[in-house]
């Protein structure tokens, strides 16, 4: 079970990854944003962040600048 400080320390690593987003094209939010959207109820968000850590990995391992 999550403590208070738990919780907070969530809550705040939230607000640092939406400030990291800052640097990220609206195009390119909206594009994930809706990706998301679409498939969240019926992948969930584990499955979700899997699938983006997997895309992130492979993009890496090419040289693809990752911000």
């Amino acid at each position: 079970m999550l403590t208070d400080e738990d919780k907070q320390r969530m809550d705040n690593a939230a607000v640092d990854a939406q400030n990291d987003l800052e640097d990220v094209s609206d195009e390119a939010l909206t594009e994930i944003a809706n990706w998301w959207r679409k498939w969240v109820s019926k992948a969930g968000h584990k499955r979700l962040g899997r699938v983006l850590l997997e895309y992130a990995d492979k993009a890496k391992q090419y040289g693809v600048h990752d911000g």
